[in-house]
């Protein structure tokens, strides 16, 4: 089984690095990005013995 978990900030925190790719997209013509957030995807392998419902929980336990 797989998790697939997508990481990013929370809306309330400055995002830098998304302001730099926000910028340079804009500089290389495309006006309309008016925002970008970056942020990380893992792919987390699981058991093929571990039970789904347990699984969500310990995933959700780890901030996943």
């Amino acid at each position: 089984m797989k998790a697939r978990v997508y990481v990013s900030f929370k809306t309330t925190v400055l995002d830098p690095q998304g302001k730099t790719i926000c910028s340079a997209l804009q500089g290389m013509g495309y006006p309309e990005i008016t925002d970008v957030r970056q942020g990380k995807y893992f792919e987390i392998s699981i058991s093929g013995e571990t039970d789904a419902e347990l699984a969500e929980q310990r995933l959700n336990e780890c901030g996943a």
